[in-house]
């Protein structure tokens, strides 16, 4: 650490110069990663200070960028190029070290604000908001990095399975590409957090030396206390966007395997889907009337709270769920399959309910429309679980302490 260091840490808590690189403009936080970002700026910002660059995938507003300047110094915004396989870029990626997707989406503009901030300002230490953003990682050979949420288990999933299955096959081959990529990576940063143990075992299976730190996704449950609706008893919720491809599979799921068995005692079953789509999307999805996709909300937290269950029949995908935990802030019972809620420390039966055979789920959101005392007991302990565990105030301070841990190592 040196003696300044030293120092420096008798008199309190070490202050830190902290570059952010975002993936997301996370202003509106109107998804997971956005509100992961945004809950780690405002962290971060309780402590030390930050310059952030990040990518927006939609125009910037003013409004939108003075919201950031209460937690950012300076800020820059580059538009986002989103992964496009058939480009010529992409195609040249199959003949590199790197992932073909990081090869397409490599931003020069972003590069050369990097360039700037890091030769203009001393910075202790540089946050990397996802692996997207690690092919910039040659930029920062000078400085301490940190990798947040990092996740390899959605890759290393989609690859197991018999070889003699030709997808099986190309994802067995894209985890490998992807495991030697992971392992430069880790060699080139000081610190990485994942969102759960598991992620967390991965990674160690990579590299024995890096200091890494579990740092769950949260809310601030302030946001989601005393939230006025009227609850619609027997409507449920998914709060996802069918675009992400594990959200359109648990729909389909839902709708084919559970939804017809909970409609012979509940015909009048509404669920709502939350979330931007269009119409290939809408194509894609399975058709049932009972379905209805309410676009994207500026504030999801009313139709969340009107809802009598959320749903989360997740069969793929990786993380921890922030719509679980969202839904059970406000107070609206969750039933989920295992892969739904895995990563979160709750407790089945009482503060959430888990089923993974499509009958066992149908019963369980069957029981739950006829039983308000059931329902009004698993809210209540679910709230409770989700301030007492899952709080961006308690996680914060876990952060705090392991920025402070790898600027000082």
């Amino acid at each position: 650490m040196g003696l300044y260091g030293s120092l420096r840490l008798v008199i309190g808590r070490l202050t830190v110069r902290i570059l952010f690189l975002s993936r997301w403009f996370p202003w509106p936080p109107d998804n997971g990663s956005k509100l992961r970002i945004f809950n780690l700026l405002k962290i971060i910002a309780t402590k030390n200070s930050i310059d952030l660059i990040t990518f927006s995938s939609d125009p910037v507003l003013k409004d939108h960028l003075s919201t950031l300047h209460e937690y950012c110094g300076e800020i820059a915004c580059v538009p986002y190029k989103s992964y496009n396989p058939s480009s010529l870029q992409s195609i040249l990626g199959l003949f590199s070290k790197l992932p073909r997707y990081l090869v397409d989406t490599y931003n020069k503009e972003y590069e050369r604000h990097i360039c700037d901030f890091i030769s203009s300002n001393k910075y202790d230490l540089v946050i990397m908001s996802e692996i997207d953003l690690t092919s910039y990682l040659p930029l920062l050979k000078n400085h301490k990095v940190i990798l947040d949420e990092l996740q390899l288990s959605i890759l290393y999933e989609a690859s197991q399975g018999r070889l003699n299955n030709v997808k099986i096959l190309r994802n067995a081959i894209t985890w490998k590409k992807h495991q030697q990529y992971v392992r430069q990576v880790l060699k080139m940063i000081d610190g990485c957090t994942v969102t759960s143990e598991k992620e967390r075992s991965l990674i160690s299976s990579l590299s024995y030396q890096l200091q890494s730190e579990v740092i769950p996704n949260g809310v601030d449950s302030k946001l989601y206390t005393g939230v006025q609706t009227n609850l619609e008893k027997g409507s449920l919720i998914y709060a996802g966007a069918l675009s992400y491809f594990a959200n359109l599979d648990a729909v389909n799921y839902f709708i084919q395997e559970i939804l017809p068995e909970v409609r012979k005692y509940q015909p009048e079953v509404k669920l709502y889907v939350t979330g931007r789509y269009d119409n290939h999307i809408k194509s894609r999805l399975v058709p049932n009337d009972s379905v209805i996709l309410t676009g994207y909300l500026d504030d999801v937290r009313t139709r969340i709270a009107q809802s009598w269950i959320s749903i989360v029949p997740l069969r793929i995908g990786g993380g921890t769920r922030l719509k679980i935990l969202e839904s059970l802030a406000l107070g609206t019972p969750v039933v989920s399959t295992s892969k739904g809620a895995e990563g979160l420390l709750l407790s089945p039966g009482s503060e959430i309910i888990i089923a993974d055979r499509p009958q066992e789920f149908a019963r369980e959101i069957i029981e739950l429309i006829e039983d308000p005392v059931r329902r009004s007991a698993l809210s209540a302990c679910g709230r409770d679980a989700v301030i007492h565990k899952y709080d961006w105030q308690l996680i914060g301070e876990r952060f705090l302490q392991f920025i402070e841990n790898v600027a000082t190592s």
